[in-house]
């Protein structure tokens, strides 16, 4: 759920950051954000599975481009100093 809040978050602020009067123009945001999540690895533990914390960071880079009457959006997302404690 904090993934997409995240992911919610940084949809919202490009589109802010692009009006009408911009049209053609790209924008690109940048945010870092942690995490602190637990996961279920059923794989882990001799094969009977436990839950797993995984904390660090996640960097998302959102480009954004409109251009009279279409819109484009890529996004990459990668993890940073992502560790796991079972």
């Amino acid at each position: 759920m904090r993934r997409f809040a995240a992911l919610a978050a940084v949809v919202v602020g490009a589109l802010a950051s692009v009006t009408v009067a911009q049209a053609g123009n790209t924008t690109v945001t940048n945010i870092t954000f942690p995490v602190d999540v637990f996961e279920f690895v059923p794989c882990a533990a001799g094969g009977a599975g436990e839950v797993v914390e995984l904390t660090g960071d996640i960097h998302d880079v959102a480009r954004t481009t409109i251009n009279g009457n279409h819109f484009s959006m890529t996004f990459h997302e990668n993890v940073q100093g992502l560790t796991g404690t079972g």
